[in-house]
């Protein structure tokens, strides 16, 4: 049986493309409705000709709650979700869109699955008042789905669809440039969730004991000139870039002995998969959504506890002394590029949306009222 599919997202991302297109070809059509164009952040532009998919967006906004995060409010979904009639809606986490595909069930024959990345840290009650009433979830590694069966999903209905990535831009060979230190590239938005003044510290303690090293900085955000104050007051080698495009960005990980996620509370950046796929380990703190899903060895990575300076210094230090091999980063990245491979994640995705529909059909056949017929 063919499904209609309609999937839910804030804005298309240029890096779900592979991804849906892959999915495109697993089911008989698929709508993929956005509640705006990108992110105010971020200018994104998107080739819809290499699209494989319908796309669609929704009469609404998106209101800014903080300087990395906005929440869409549409108005248009249930007329689009009457037109097209899913067989399964899959929805961007849990939000208000969520909330009138949970209503739109109510009144269809449609499944609903929540493709989440929720945190082990995080608990809203709301939350947990959805989940009896949807048929599937895709989570994103071991935190999100330790923290559905935490709100009481059954482990059965969750599926894993780790982040994927271009792998004509972030792949590994050898960088073409070389530093006189080792270098270690920071990737992200300049903002106090990001853990920053962790990094900073744990470089101080660096520069303290004369460890040569240098923090290539790629980002834009409100903590920049508190950084840049900082890095001159105790004259740290750190190089702010500025935001860059992908490519770029890519450079400067195969540039890099290791890539630095120093989170806070973090779900589940894409810049852990981008590194990995260039063949450049990552330190990680433990607030970071599937660090411990990929970082499993000294070959992939470490991870710290949030916070704590020096045990940063410490893992930084390791890798300023004995970075990989050119041998152990190509197989990294060979390993990498497997698992976070766009036809992976869209396998999973699958397997989500088959299960939503099968469970559905069940729940609409059970709910049916009795007829003599039935006993024939």
């Amino acid at each position: 049986m063919g499904l209609d599919v309609v999937l839910l997202q804030n804005v298309l991302a240029p890096y779900r493309l592979p991804v849906f297109n892959c999915l495109a070809t697993k089911v008989t059509r698929l709508d993929v409705l956005v509640s705006a164009e990108s992110e105010r952040r971020r200018s994104w532009s998107i080739d819809e000709s290499a699209m494989d998919f319908q796309l669609s967006r929704l009469r609404g906004l998106m209101i800014p709650v903080s300087y990395v995060r906005e929440v869409p409010v549409s108005w248009g979904l249930p007329s689009m979700l009457k037109r097209l009639k899913p067989d399964v809606i899959v929805c961007s986490g849990f939000s208000l869109q969520t909330v009138q595909a949970l209503i739109w069930r109510r009144v269809s024959q449609s499944a609903v699955v929540i493709w989440t990345e929720a945190h082990l840290h995080e608990k809203r009650a709301i939350r947990q008042r959805m989940v009896p009433s949807v048929d599937a979830f895709i989570s994103a590694g071991s935190e999100s789905r330790g923290r559905l069966l935490d709100m009481g999903a059954r482990a059965s209905s969750i599926f894993t669809a780790y982040n994927s990535v271009d792998m004509l831009v972030f792949f590994h060979r050898k960088s073409e440039r070389s530093w006189s230190s080792p270098s270690f590239a920071f990737v992200g938005s300049l903002v106090e969730g990001k853990g920053l003044w962790t990094l900073m510290e744990a470089s101080k303690l660096l520069h303290r004991d004369g460890v040569n090293h240098r923090i290539e900085v790629v980002g834009e955000g409100p903590l920049r000139d508190a950084l840049e104050a900082e890095v001159v007051r105790h004259r740290l080698p750190w190089v702010f870039r500025g935001a860059q495009d992908a490519w770029e960005i890519a450079e400067v990980y195969r540039s890099a002995v290791a890539c630095v996620l120093p989170s806070i509370l973090d779900r589940n950046p894409l810049v852990l998969v981008e590194s990995l796929c260039c063949g450049t380990p990552v330190i990680a703190a433990d607030g970071v959504g599937s660090a411990r899903d990929h970082l499993v060895d000294l070959q992939h990575g470490r991870v710290f506890r949030t916070g704590a300076a020096l045990e940063l210094a410490e893992a930084m230090n390791a890798y300023t002394t004995r970075p990989l091999s050119h041998m152990m980063r190509s197989r990294l990245a060979a390993e990498s590029a497997e698992r976070f491979s766009p036809s992976a994640a869209a396998c999973a995705m699958y397997d989500a949306v088959r299960f939503a529909a099968d469970q559905r059909a069940q729940d609409v056949v059970r709910s049916r009222p009795w007829t003599k017929s039935d006993d024939l």
